[in-house]
């Protein structure tokens, strides 16, 4: 369970503390984790600098035949229920 909220003000914490107690069964431990966004962003600034530095290319190793036969077949196993 997260949300995002455009504005963070008590009264939107409030509202989603009480999303979790509605939701979440009163047997089960709730752990809360609030990240700063000026730290996120901080965080993902660095790590694109670091990247940028030795950027590798993606490559695909799988030809799309492949993955459609992949797709197809999870379908499959849905549809028979395994």
């Amino acid at each position: 369970m997260g949300q995002s909220q455009p504005r963070h003000r008590g009264r939107e914490f409030v509202r989603f503390l009480q999303q979790v107690e509605g939701e979440v069964p009163p047997s089960l431990e709730v752990h809360l984790i609030m990240n700063c966004v000026r730290e996120l962003e901080k965080a993902i600034y660095e790590y694109l600098a670091a990247w940028n530095e030795a950027p590798k290319p993606f490559v695909w190793k799988a030809t799309a035949d492949s993955i459609l036969g992949k797709v197809k077949r999870r379908k499959e196993l849905n549809v028979t229920g395994h």
